[in-house]
């Protein structure tokens, strides 16, 4: 044992100690008198919640527990939270449109990329406390022309036999290594995180090297534990009160994208979703979507496009005077929360 510094033991009883007092910490937030307090003094407040995968029995894939979303809806219909649409939501908020603005506190949930585990596993929930979600899609994954680039991260590294590799990126390489899963999911994020800081056309190719490198043969098609919902499956989940907006073409990060690429990615989008469902979403949602990963070439499209909201994921929720902390045109960038397990995290988004 070295003479300065915890033990391995001590470290991991302060660990546990801190995840207990944050579990504390999240319950208090959902208490009766916290949510009280919020009522009075944050009023017309409504959070935007994003959401990807849901957890299933067989997948391979890291999703949102079921059981702790159905106990999160069930704590904010407890405190008479309103569930709602989110272009209701967001038509609250718009100066424009403000004689429809609720009081109170409310929530808006959606689903971003629109995996299959959404029908079997969240779809359910959802009707089950009768929460309105909309969910954002891509085209061209829907119609098996190509799947998520980071799905093709996580084949990559579940698929070869080799447990380092390279990557080489516009001005350094990428080096990484992992052992167990632990370090495994490591060794994805830092690739990720790398490939999104790239063009996309150098993206693109980073991929490629990544799998010849990795001596990993990579499917034209997603495999089934990436599959996402067909467009029949989707017009039928429409039919059930689901709603449906874009997501881009193909999903890659916009800025990183040629100003033809992005004008496509964008308006492509927006027109397949308008011809396969009856009462889209009108409003789109940026890839990825931080402050970085779109500009005013974006906006510009959208409008073209006769889309005057788009959805970020820059942190925040709607309020009274939108203009205020999140500047004139809000309605292009306009703020939603992570999913995080417990109802807590949602109160905590209001203060």
């Amino acid at each position: 044992m070295p003479p300065f510094g915890p033990s391995l033991k001590s470290a991991r009883s302060v660990s546990v100690l801190r995840q207990s007092v944050r579990r504390v910490f999240m319950e208090s937030l959902s208490s009766a008198w916290f949510v009280e307090l919020l009522r009075a003094t944050r009023r017309n407040r409504c959070a935007i919640v994003v959401m990807h995968r849901f957890a299933t029995d067989h997948g391979v894939h890291i999703g949102h527990d079921p059981v702790a979303f159905r106990q999160l809806l069930s704590t904010l219909r407890r405190h008479r939270v309103s569930l709602v649409d989110v272009e209701t939501a967001v038509r609250q908020y718009d100066e424009n449109d403000s004689s429809c603005r609720a009081d109170g506190l409310s929530v808006a949930f959606t689903v971003d990329d629109g995996y299959d585990d959404l029908l079997d596993v969240g779809e359910p929930i959802f009707a089950e406390f009768d929460c309105p979600v909309s969910v954002f899609v891509v085209p061209d994954v829907i119609e098996g022309k190509s799947w998520f680039w980071w799905d093709q991260v996580d084949w990559i590294l579940r698929h070869t036999d080799r447990r380092a590799g390279t990557i080489d990126l516009t001005h350094r390489e990428l080096r990484f290594a992992w052992s167990d899963e632990v370090s495994r999911l490591a060794a994805r994020a830092d690739i990720e995180q790398a490939l999104k800081q790239l063009s996309h056309n150098h993206m693109l190719a980073a991929l490629d090297q990544l799998a010849q490198r990795a001596g990993v043969n990579l499917p034209d098609r997603a495999p089934a534990e990436y599959r996402v919902l067909d467009w029949n499956t989707l017009r039928s989940a429409e039919a059930r009160g689901v709603r449906f907006g874009p997501h881009s073409w193909s999903h890659p990060i916009l800025s990183r994208c040629t100003d033809e690429q992005s004008r496509t990615e964008i308006v492509s989008s927006v027109e397949a979703v308008r011809s396969q469902f009856q009462n889209p979403v009108p409003m789109f949602c940026y890839p990825n979507g931080c402050d970085t990963d779109f500009g005013a070439r974006e906006q510009a499209s959208l409008t073209s496009a006769g889309l005057h909201y788009a959805l970020s994921t820059k942190p925040g929720v709607l309020q009274p005077t939108m203009a205020d902390p999140y500047g004139t045109d809000w309605r292009m960038r306009i703020p939603r929360i992570s999913y995080g397990e417990s109802a807590g995290h949602i109160f905590r988004s209001f203060l």
